[in-house]
């Protein structure tokens, strides 16, 4: 990753993470939950009473997740270049599912399925950008809204040239308007004002949509899709070489019918099939329900026949009983006399 991409950050999946710890043997809702607290952090104070927490309760758990690198898995490590606190790989998850029929094809085939479906996909954004008005797409003003929202709880009082303290919910913080910073990290790590962030802009007469970072309005989606794929002609129409063809490995067929799901983990929510629709059997003969015509008549001879299975076996039941009354009758009668 460092080689080929030397700019990115390399962050890794809280999932797949939580998967390592639980097979280490460190299971249970506590753990998790404790582990959650310390990668969702947004600071390092709350990141330390997490793992201090964790410390106290299983000291090796706290050794074996010591020894991750925190700016791989923590919030409060992330940088603030990205925008985005997500912890989990749901982006190449969804990429995966588009591609799922093209990962079982020859090599070719599924590098020019996958080139086909992006050309598609990119032009499909390209033209969506054009013909929408919005200048801040609609989920991040949802997120925005949710934070105004929460900004009602706020006091802030400005320090002078764009420095503002604000207090929430027994916390302080620090925002700085200039540099587009809290001192909750939120706002630097998504790009969104937080709550505080909100109370700060609103104070100083402003809107906070105009304080959203650069990278999460139209121009920057446009720019992400601007390029053109373009279309390939099939093979019949490549230009011939004087080297020999290079012909595909030799494929043998594994025993079993082939996998086209990943394997899920065992703590992980299994995925229910769909049920068969139960449809109810109707006899075409009849027109009553429970049989069908080819035992139209096998049905009824059955049932008949156990009706008076049933009635002869409660008649030799009555029979019995009555003659042992009545012997038990003669008998107390002969002891009387």
């Amino acid at each position: 990753m460092a080689e080929v991409f030397p700019g990115a950050e390399h962050r890794y999946c809280l999932r797949h993470l939580h998967a390592n710890f639980s097979q280490a043997g460190f299971r249970g809702e506590y753990l998790k939950g404790l582990m959650e607290r310390a990668a969702y952090a947004y600071r390092q104070s709350e990141f330390n009473a997490a793992m201090q927490e964790l410390k106290v309760n299983n000291l090796k758990a706290w050794e074996w997740l010591s020894k991750v690198p925190t700016k791989h898995w923590c919030r409060y490590m992330f940088s603030s270049r990205a925008k985005t606190y997500l912890l989990l790989n749901n982006i190449s998850e969804t990429y995966n599912s588009k591609i799922l029929g093209a990962r079982d094809e020859p090599i070719i085939t599924m590098v020019e399925h996958i080139r086909t479906k992006m050309m598609g996909d990119f032009n499909n954004k390209r033209e969506g950008a054009e013909r929408d008005n919005w200048q801040i797409p609609p989920n991040i003003l949802k997120k925005l809204e949710a934070e105004k929202s929460e900004a009602r709880y706020c006091k802030s009082v400005c320090a002078g040239r764009g420095i503002w303290q604000v207090s929430a919910f027994g916390n302080q913080y620090v925002v700085d308007l200039n540099k587009h910073t809290c001192g909750c990290r939120k706002w630097d790590l998504t790009g969104i004002p937080c709550l505080h962030a909100v109370s700060a802009i609103q104070g100083f007469k402003q809107r906070p949509e105009s304080y959203v970072d650069d990278i999460l309005t139209k121009d920057a989606y446009a720019r992400t899709y601007c390029g053109m794929i373009y279309p390939v002609p099939d093979e019949t129409q490549w230009e011939k070489t004087p080297f020999p063809d290079v012909d595909p490995p030799v494929a043998r067929t594994q025993p079993g019918r082939p996998k086209t799901k990943r394997t899920r983990a065992s703590d992980e929510p299994r995925v229910q099939g769909r049920s068969v629709a139960k449809t109810t059997i109707r006899c075409s003969v009849c027109k009553e329900f429970g049989h069908n015509s080819r035992k139209h008549g096998k049905d009824n001879q059955s049932s008949s026949s156990q009706n008076v299975s049933t009635l002869l076996i409660y008649h030799i039941k009555t029979l019995y009983f009555a003659t042992s009354h009545n012997l038990l009758s003669v008998s107390l009668s002969v002891k009387h006399k």
